[in-house]
């Protein structure tokens, strides 16, 4: 349908029907219909504005209809500005779905539109994949295998693929049934072979007609370190789109681009409660690796064993006198673990003993440890002093959890396994291991802490367990009624931690609650796990536990924070992994140590300072401005508009997990609806002539309604001008006031606008009055221009002696200057005469040195403006 006949229909049905439209006064014969956006986007109750405008704008009656073409938007209050001409329409986002806003002129045929979309608001930690709500996919090449189209880059698969014979190629996507979608994030995931096909270079854009295109990212030498390897973007959108498409402009180096899948993604804020965000420090990582060289005599075999050859990984962390302590797991060539220890003063770069802390030895814990060996240490400190560490014996057949205790995190004593007493012994055989205990942050040091009386500790490699102690060394699992092991947190199906979940570094009280940052990974994508990540991928996520009560899962989070895409930490002992064990805050950041695919160890920093705290200072003092307005100082429209406004950024003020880009959207919206509002009466202004010298007397007539108490004079740059002289008389229903002013700086066209306040609220607001003015310049009558210039007499002339010459110019100038062929001024004295439009200078001189010398004219407009034009003289000084 056309769009004449479809803005016809609609307009009869809202007319009839009464709903959906309003109209509003405009002027005469319109010749087009403007708005100021043609498209917006809108969380469901939130209100946007949009203006109108009309051309001519000194047309005469006519009216500017408005109506929505769906109910997810409705229309609200409408302010018209007959002085500008300028229309503002409220929206409000009534529930989630797409509609379009037409301004129609009366007869129906001028028309403008604006596409709106509502949508839900993405919760705290939520990633949508919009892809998966439907579309169709195309692509600028039609090369593709009938097995590799473009729409299994859209499938929600990493065993497809999308292929073109062609070194560059688009490939896009159009939501079904003209919906839209905000994205914020994309996923790339590369193809099954050949690497020389991934994209390299691209730009990624969204558009609403598939015409128009804006350019939301850019990518230039990006690469893909691992096969069905997943990489995810961030980019600033907070635009809904139809369509969204990748440009790719360069492959790496084959004549065919493929791609497994691309997702398009919206993230709502990151957890309130979460740590972070960590960014992985590229440039050092790893930072620790196997070590052939590094050896011992085992005191179990008596033979000399190279401890840390094949593998390090799983990697605790403490703080101890102002040094970052790791204590790592790591493997000989017989993958029999032991405990190493690395120190750092900066928290990146190690030094490492040469022998191990914790290794299996000829005591107690042999039975236990043989063969397998001391496997991923947890370290927190006691109230007294002493370091705790939880770590795994492991005999190869059997993980078990034990405890081991230091004061110098260098000498250690195995104090037997955690459970071994617990129940008369009933876990003592149980499979456990990872022992994260809680902990309260105390300066640079994580100190176990007691919860109602007791210490905790998160374990378990399946679902997550409890176990509480009195003494840190002499564990009690918690059990449920039944008396089994009481799961506190499971695997979720089809999710990232859809496999296990496992206890990473010790859990942390804080004010929000427990925070635990914890190891996971993904099921098979066939059997439930998240199809874009590999079977068995380990990447970490965060829950948030009960503060009173340890055992109670309050949240976590719906996503991985981080994931393998380096390829040490892609390929290894053990494939796709990212295990986070060790977290430390030092020297004011946050550090997290994690092993990579069971072979390195490697750190992510989160800097608490980098976030910039929300600040609402600025829409509060809005806010508080516009609820002490005089309504009756504007008109009705203008306060249905503004109360509509209020409401919602005042919740946008109220809420606590409220961004600044929203709080600042917010306060944007609030001054859009102050600067669209219309007084009651009119305001004006002029002043007693149109030029002045600097801080010359300004005499400023005003005529305000008389409900107005006091006046103030802003200038260009929003600040107040003091004012010297204010008087006020009635004259009938008008007050007239005469301001008295001066300003102390030259310029064209300076303006001052008139603020002014009321009897009721004293409240100061912007009349929309203003004069305008020269001071100190006078834009030129007559063009200014350089005619001639002549010396008096020929010379030569004598050094410092004077002489003179005359010059000729329009009346536009008013100043000269006189350079040497140096390029310095030479000092002179000026008079002239006019006669007509013509300017007659007289110039006296000397200059200083001898020689063939030039002069260089030239001059200043009466605006300010120094001419592009030039004379030049040339004469000739002596000595004597």
């Amino acid at each position: 349908m056309k769009l004449k006949k479809l803005t016809a229909l609609v307009l009869s049905l809202a007319l009839i029907m009464g709903i959906f439209a309003v109209s509003v006064t405009a002027a005469g014969s319109v010749q087009s219909v403007q708005l100021d956006q043609s498209t917006i986007t809108l969380d469901v109750g939130e209100v946007g504005l949009l203006k109108a405008t009309v051309t001519p704008g000194d047309n005469t009656t006519d009216k500017v209809n408005f109506t929505s073409t769906d109910p997810s938007v409705t229309i609200g209050d409408v302010v018209y500005n007959d002085a500008t001409g300028e229309t503002t329409l409220a929206i409000t986002g009534d529930h989630a779905g797409t509609a379009t806003i037409i301004a129609i002129s009366e007869d129906g045929f001028k028309t403008a539109t604006c596409a709106v979309t509502v949508k839900e608001k993405i919760g705290e930690g939520e990633v949508v994949n919009h892809t998966l709500k439907g579309g169709t996919a195309t692509a600028s090449d039609t090369t593709s295998p009938v097995a590799e189209q473009p729409s299994k880059a859209f499938d929600n698969k990493r065993d497809t693929k999308w292929l073109v014979f062609n070194d560059k190629a688009w490939i896009q996507f159009q939501f079904n049934d003209g919906n839209r979608y905000v994205v914020n994030h994309y996923a790339l995931v590369s193809a099954n072979d050949d690497p020389i096909r991934d994209p390299v270079d691209w730009e990624f854009l969204g558009s609403n007609d598939g015409i128009n295109w804006d350019v939301l990212d850019t990518q230039s030498d990006q690469a893909f370190e691992g096969r069905k390897l997943k990489r995810i973007f961030e980019i600033d959108n907070t635009q809904a789109y139809e369509y969204y498409r990748l440009n790719i402009t360069r492959n790496n180096t084959d004549s065919r681009i493929q791609l497994a899948e691309i997702q398009l993604l919206e993230y709502g804020e990151d957890k309130s409660w979460a740590l972070g965000p960590f960014e992985k420090l590229d440039e050092n990582n790893p930072i620790l690796t196997p070590n052939s060289e590094d050896s011992f005599i085992d005191p179990v075999t008596g033979n000399e064993v190279f401890w840390s050859e094949k593998a390090l990984y799983n990697p605790a962390a403490v703080v101890k006198d102002g040094v970052v302590n790791v204590l790592y797991r790591s493997q000989n060539n017989a993958l029999t673990s032991h405990v190493g220890l690395a120190t750092s003063t900066d928290g990146i770069t190690f030094d490492h003993l040469s022998t191990p802390v914790l290794y299996p030895d000829n005591d107690d814990m042999l039975v236990y440890e043989k063969n397998g060996g001391c496997e991923d240490p947890r370290v927190v400190k006691g109230e007294d002093g002493t370091y705790i560490m939880t770590y795994t014996a492991y005999d190869k057949s059997l993980p078990r959890l034990a405890v081991a205790t230091s004061t110098d995190l260098v000498n250690w004593t195995k104090q037997g396994l955690a459970f071994n007493d617990a129940y008369d012994g009933k876990y003592k055989n149980t499979h456990s291991k990872s022992g994260s205990i809680i902990c309260d942050l105390v300066g640079e040091e994580l100190i176990a802490k007691k919860i109602d009386g007791k210490y905790w500790m998160y374990w378990g490699e399946s679902d997550l367990f409890m176990a509480t102690s009195d003494d840190l060394i002499h564990w009690t699992p918690v059990q449920d009624e039944s008396g089994n092991l009481l799961s506190v947190m499971k695997p979720r199906k089809g999710s990232f931690d859809s496999y296990l979940v496992e206890p990473g570094p010790p859990a942390i009280y804080t004010e929000n609650g427990i925070l635990l940052i914890y190891n996971c990974a993904n099921d098979d994508p066939n059997n439930g796990g998240d199809p874009m990540l590999p079977n068995r991928a380990y990447c970490p996520g965060q829950a948030l536990f009960d503060a009173a009560d340890p055992t109670q899962l309050v949240d976590r989070t719906n996503t991985y924070f981080m994931y393998p895409e380096k390829d040490y930490e892609l390929e290894g002992l053990v494939n796709n992994v990212c295990f986070v064990e060790g977290l430390v805050y030092f020297q004011d950041a946050w550090y997290l140590y994690y092993g990579t695919a069971d072979s390195r160890l490697a750190v992510a920093k989160f800097d608490p300072d980098s976030v910039v705290p929300v600040s609402k200072d600025s829409l509060n003092a809005a806010i508080e401005d516009a609820g002490n307005l005089n309504g009756n100082l504007f008109t009705e429209e203008s306060m249905n508009l503004l109360s509509t406004v209020l409401n919602w950024v005042q919740t946008v003020s109220e809420d606590e997990n409220a961004t600044q880009a929203e709080v600042d959207e917010a306060l944007a919206l609030l001054n859009n609806a102050r600067d669209s509002m219309v007084m009651v009466g009119t305001v004006t202004a002029s002043t007693d002539k149109e030029y002045y010298d600097v801080n010359e007397p300004i005499t400023i007539t005003v005529r305000t309604p008389i409900n107005i108490s006091g006046l103030r004079l802003k200038n260009e740059n929003d600040r107040y001008v003091t004012v010297n002289k204010v008087k006020s008389v009635l004259r009938d229903d008008v007050k007239e006031w005469t301001i008295v002013t001066s300003v102390g700086s030259k310029g064209l066209g300076r303006t001052l606008s008139i603020w002014m306040s009321d009897l009721e609220s004293h409240t100061w607001v912007d009349s929309g009055a203003s004069v305008t003015f020269d001071c100190g310049y006078q834009a030129p009558s007559v063009t200014p221009t350089l005619l001639s210039a002549s010396l008096t007499d020929e010379g030569p002339f004598v050094v410092n002696e004077e002489f003179s010459l005359t010059v000729t110019t329009s009346t536009g100038v008013d100043k000269l200057y006189l350079k040497n062929e140096r390029g310095g001024y030479l000092t002179n004295t000026a008079t002239y005469e006019d006669e007509g439009d013509i300017r007659t200078w007289t110039v006296t001189l000397w200059v200083g040195s001898a020689g063939s010398r030039e002069m260089f004219i030239s001059g200043r407009s009466t605006d300010g403006s120094v001419l592009d034009q030039e004379l030049t003289l040339r004469f000739d000084v002596t000595k004597s």
